[in-house]
């Protein structure tokens, strides 16, 4: 645990400049209001209000902090260092506040710094702990800092949201980590916030806020082509004609270079506040660019101004500095893109990433001053993604290693699962840079957006066979009731169940559940054994399953869809009683138990789950380097669409040997024989003849049919939804 023992003493050392320099944050306290606010004038007493709560007046104090000391310079920060990560904190259990059941009155870092917690995740093998997200989001409407939709994606402050607890709280999570030889994680503010303090200071034109966002002030001449709005705390997406005719009339800058590419990214859009009056006594009125919805104003990273820059830069110093996170989440995909059209190279990738490239880079360079990491959350375009990566965040979230494996379970078929793996080597992504998850978001998105662009769009036939086959898998499952926008809102459960065909998900039998088990630990086997990072979630972990239709309230069928996917669950059997999470989400149905529960129980999930990261520590496949995806054709005398094979060399041995790892995973319902024949594995080929002489060969993960070796080659028995591990060991 020497990095956690660093970061302590970095914090130590921000916590007395800190306290000498007398800017030390404190957490605000969220105002009572109405569902309607009163309508509020720029008075100075509520412009003060508006800044004490406002991010870009933390920064400020926070810069303070390190300005002018040797804080910057304790830590190499230029180049990303995946492998001190990987030596520290290779396997993640990562928990949504919404979802986690807890005692009455108990906060979540409170539940979470538990001792029993930590005595079960360190059994399990958990090294870092990532609960997010945990800040304060959603808008600010007069006095009120209240609401909230978006379950904490559009984050307006630095502070702790009161359903996640206190500072204090969470550096006693932070302690209990330590203790148990884990670290902690965090999100950083993301490029899309919500319509917080920030947004309305710099729509009442106070002068240091201008800029922060990018956001336009419409003349008075032009407001009857904008949609109306009840109220200055609402606003309205601009209607398609409205966009061209300001474009038109030279007032909106020109389509922007991601409309031109036709990526599936996220909705963007501009969209017009309500008449809001200023700290002058003027009325003015806005158009702002939104990622996703008009709840989230994108910041202006580009701006001379550099506010939006000071933002994030104030959430690394409190995070990392201040609070001791050693791993940060970066979101900078709303920055994709965002150059008008028009120019000479409008399809060049590098042209589309490069705000992107140069926030996350500057980002992750800050985060590693500190001596912390940062990965990428972002769902980006393969070569998007290889460009984001070069000198940015140290790791990145595997979204296309995820959901290929997702469609693989589907449909029976690994090719697009074998295409993404091939097309990250081609781009030099390794695997070592990416946090393998099995289902990283509330749902499955069946854009395929990971394939756009690579290999020259030479998938696009793929990707398209692909998608209609993920649908139609879902149809005849009745999943297409939660299919919208391209985007399939279930868990992972759920989405096993819906591959093993099961319709009824209230009333499972013992060997349904027995099933959705064995589908999970596929997935969680084939992506423990990548080298990297690999994150499993308390939903995972507790086998949540979609929660049934009109239970909550929401904004939106998109909202409520998403919601669905977040039933609360109860990890520690400490909250038999609650039938909802603070927050207000009701407990689901759990089809594996609580993890002290598993962890009693031979063959249950979490007992699977456990032997697959023993092994996966013992023979240190997270520094391992993947030498072959074997082609299709090759896996038996006929060959099978849905089985995968990887050859992966181990890190040497005391002894110096570099051995071998076979991992060959079956994601169809069919029982298959493996064979890899002489010549179909170059890697397998050169190390048969210092093999040891045996017919035998263990398989460290399963005790069923042997692995068997002969003059025709490795032969490995697969059952339905099996992955198994053979070790190659080098008789030199």
């Amino acid at each position: 645990m020497r990095q956690a023992v660093w970061l302590r003493y970095i914090c130590c050392a921000f916590c007395v400049l800190a306290l000498a320099s007398g800017c030390a944050p404190s957490r605000k306290k969220a105002a009572s209001g109405g569902d309607t606010p009163v309508e509020m004038r720029a008075d100075p007493g509520y412009m003060q209000w508006l800044e004490k709560q406002a991010m870009l007046r933390a920064a400020q104090d926070m810069s303070r902090i390190v300005s002018g000391t040797g804080i910057p310079w304790v830590s190499p920060y230029v180049v990303p260092r995946p492998k001190a990560l990987l030596a520290e904190a290779p396997v993640w259990l990562t928990v949504h506040p919404a979802s986690l059941l807890t005692a009455d009155n108990v906060s979540l870092f409170r539940t979470l710094a538990h001792p029993e917690f930590w005595r079960q995740a360190e059994k399990l093998g958990i090294r870092g702990l990532l609960a997010a997200p945990v800040r304060e989001s959603g808008g600010i409407w007069g006095y009120d800092v209240s609401g909230t939709q978006a379950l904490g994606a559009d984050t307006v402050q630095y502070a702790f949201s009161r359903y996640a607890g206190t500072e204090e709280e969470f550096r006693l999570l932070t302690r209990a980590a330590n203790k148990a030889g884990a670290i902690a994680g965090d999100l950083l503010v993301p490029a899309a916030t919500g319509r917080g303090a920030d947004f309305f200071l710099s729509a009442r034109a106070k002068q240091e806020y201008q800029g922060i966002y990018c956001m336009l002030e419409v003349p008075k001449d032009l407001w009857p082509l904008l949609p109306e709005t009840k109220t200055q705390w609402q606003a309205e997406a601009l209607s398609e004609n409205a966009t061209q005719v300001l474009r038109e009339k030279r007032f909106l800058p020109a389509p922007r270079v991601r409309d031109v590419l036709g990526y599936p990214l996220a909705p963007f859009g501009w969209a017009a506040t309500g008449e809001i009056r200023g700290m002058d006594g003027i009325s003015r009125r806005f158009v702002y660019l939104f990622c996703e919805s008009p709840a989230r104003p994108v910041l202006n990273w580009t701006d001379p101004g550099a506010g939006a820059r000071r933002v994030l830069s104030g959430a690394v110093i409190q995070q990392v500095g201040t609070l001791g996170v050693a791993f940060s989440g970066i979101s900078v995909a709303p920055f994709i893109g965002l150059e008008p059209a028009g120019g000479p190279m409008d399809e060049s990738v590098q042209n589309a990433a490069a705000t992107a490239r140069d926030a996350a880079e500057q980002l992750a360079q800050e985060v590693r001053r500190y001596g912390g990491w940062t990965f990428l959350t972002d769902a980006l375009p393969l070569p998007m993604l290889a460009e984001v990566l070069q000198a940015g965040p140290d790791v990145a979230v595997d979204h296309a290693g995820s959901v290929s494996a997702q469609a693989a379970l589907l449909t029976g078929d690994v090719s697009m699962l074998r295409e993404s793996l091939m097309a990250m080597q081609a781009l030099g992504i390794g695997p070592e840079r990416l946090v393998h998850c099995i289902q990283p978001e509330g749902g499955v998105d069946f854009s395929l957006v990971h394939l756009y662009g690579a290999r020259n769009d030479a998938a696009r036939p793929l990707r398209e066979s692909m998608r209609q086959a993920m649908r139609e898998a879902v149809t005849r499952a009745g999943g297409d009731t939660q299919l919208k926008n391209d985007v399939l809102y279930t868990t992972p459960a759920g989405l096993v169940a819906l591959a093993a065909g099961l319709r009824d998900l209230r009333k499972l039998s013992p060997e349904e559940r027995a099933t959705v088990s064995e589908g999970m630990t596929n997935l969680a086997a084939f992506h423990a054994m990548q080298p990297g990072v690999f994150m499993i979630s308390g939903r995972e972990l507790s086998g949540a399953l979609p929660l049934s239709g009109g239970l909550l309230q929401a904004i939106s069928e998109d909202d409520s869809l998403l919601q669905g996917t977040m039933g609360a669950y109860d990890l520690l059997d400490v909250a038999r009683q609650s039938l909802v999470t603070p927050l207000g989400m009701p407990r689901t149905q759990m089809l594996f138990g609580t993890l002290p529960e598993q962890m009693l129980s031979p063959g249950s999930f979490g007992w699977h789950l456990n032997r697959i990261l023993l092994v996966r520590n013992h023979y240190g496949v997270q520094h391992a380097e993947r030498l072959e995806v074997l082609p299709p054709g090759t896996t038996g005398t006929k060959g099978h669409a849905g089985v995968l094979v990887q050859v992966l060399r181990l890190p040497a041995t005391q002894t110096g040997k570099r051995n071998l790892l076979l991992v060959a995973t079956n994601f169809s319902r069919d029982a298959v024989t493996q064979t890899i024949a002489k010549g179909q594995s170059v890697a397998v080929d050169r190390l048969a003849s210092v093999l040891p002489p045996q017919d035998v060969l263990r398989d460290e993960l399963a005790e069923d049919a042997p692995v068997t070796r002969n003059a025709k080659g490795l032969h490995i028995p697969l059952r339905p939804w099996q992955t198994r591990v053979v070790l190659l060991e080098s008789g030199e």
